[in-house]
């Protein structure tokens, strides 16, 4: 279920309501920031209200970057940011894209980033394997009916 962000005026990430299954999460490492749940093939993470997950520090750019899941039910992060992001601890590096996988690390503001430790802004990144095997089935089912179709339509 999605975590709805805090009310208070500490809080520092908040989540736009979303009623679709989710086919992987998002569990933040940070006691200040909320879980979040991916239910879209592209997600937006960064400071603007236009994002997915929108988190309010200074150390995260409008659009920090995005996660999405490709055909081949890849899962991919880009880093939009000027600092760099970090998966696994290793420095992705701005404009670049990185294949992201069941409890990797995604460090959005390293702790060498900002000077309070306590400021890292991390999550894990969380697989939900019954949904993504029902988006794949979904997938290959179209697939299926549109090659009949095909097949068909050259008789």
């Amino acid at each position: 279920m999605l975590k709805k962000a805090k009310k208070t005026a500490d809080s520092k990430s908040q989540t736009k309501p979303n009623p679709e299954p989710h086919w992987a999460k998002l569990v933040s490492m940070n006691p200040t920031h909320d879980n979040f749940d991916l239910s879209k093939k592209l997600i937006k993470i960064g400071k603007k209200r236009d994002n997915d997950l929108v988190i309010k520090t200074a150390n995260i750019k409008n659009c920090h970057c995005k996660i999405f899941m490709e055909d081949n039910d890849k899962v991919f992060i880009e880093d939009n940011s000027s600092d760099g992001i970090f998966i696994n601890n290793k420095k992705l590096g701005k404009g670049k894209k990185q294949e992201i996988d069941n409890g990797d690390k995604v460090i959005l503001v390293h702790s060498s980033q900002t000077d309070k430790p306590t400021e890292e802004i991390g999550y894990l990144f969380c697989l939900n394997i019954t949904q993504t095997n029902k988006l794949k089935r979904e997938r290959d089912e179209t697939s299926s009916q549109s090659d009949k179709k095909s097949e068909l339509s050259l008789k």
